[in-house]
């Protein structure tokens, strides 16, 4: 199952599981959004608080980089 969110000092994503819109709460790092194949979906410049858009139900990963650190979660669209 998965988290209802995912929080670190550093970075926040949720809600986790969400209805195709999730928000990422982090400053200056970028966001990249994968199908559990590994097909890179979107990926976007993160400042502040960022909406993140899915399409398609199902569950993703996730990939953060926020000051020079990588933080991995997963992500479930329903």
């Amino acid at each position: 199952t998965a988290d209802e969110e995912f929080k670190t000092n550093d970075v926040k994503v949720y809600p986790n599981p969400s209805n195709g819109e999730f928000f990422v709460e982090a400053e200056n790092g970028t966001v990249q959004v994968f199908t559990l194949t590994g097909q890179l979906i979107s990926t976007t410049e993160l400042n502040g608080k960022t909406p993140i858009h899915v399409e398609g139900a199902g569950m993703y990963v996730i990939k953060l980089t926020v000051d020079g650190r990588v933080y991995s979660s997963r992500l479930i669209n329903q």
